[in-house]
């Protein structure tokens, strides 16, 4: 079966959930959680021919080793409305600030490849920036 290609904001919202993740991370329990929170279908295969999305499932399973993070379920369980909300609002928090911080990332690498550009067009000869920039 053959999977639609993940868009930018797709890409940046599974980085978000991997980013934000507690617990055990494997790729059957992110497909899961990609099928049931953003309702896309993907696979592994698919998944880890992203280079964004690999490099940062491989920081987090690289994290939670070298942290020793104790991966077992917690024996404690909310049990009024209220923890359930306040979990699920941390769990928000968490994936909105991981969401900033990838945003925030990709905007340096494009501020440095538009430095990088008006660089080498700046060494062009007969070559007017202000044209570039200004577009008319």
């Amino acid at each position: 079966m053959a999977y639609l290609s993940l868009t930018s904001e797709n890409q940046r919202n599974i980085q978000a959930i991997i980013r934000s993740w507690n617990g055990k991370l494997t790729w059957n329990l992110l497909i899961n959680k990609i099928t049931n929170e953003l309702e896309i279908k993907t696979t592994r295969q698919t998944l880890n021919s992203y280079l964004s999305i690999k490099n940062e499932y491989q920081l987090k399973k690289y994290n939670q080793k070298k942290e020793g993070i104790n991966l077992l379920v917690n024996d404690s369980y909310p049990t009024t409305n209220l923890e359930i909300e306040n979990i699920k609002l941390k769990e928000k928090t968490r994936k909105l600030e991981a969401k900033i911080e990838i945003l925030e990332q990709q905007c340096g690498s494009q501020l440095k490849l538009i430095e990088t550009i008006f660089e080498n067009a700046s060494r062009i000869p007969n070559l007017d920036l202000n044209y570039l920039i200004e577009g008319t």
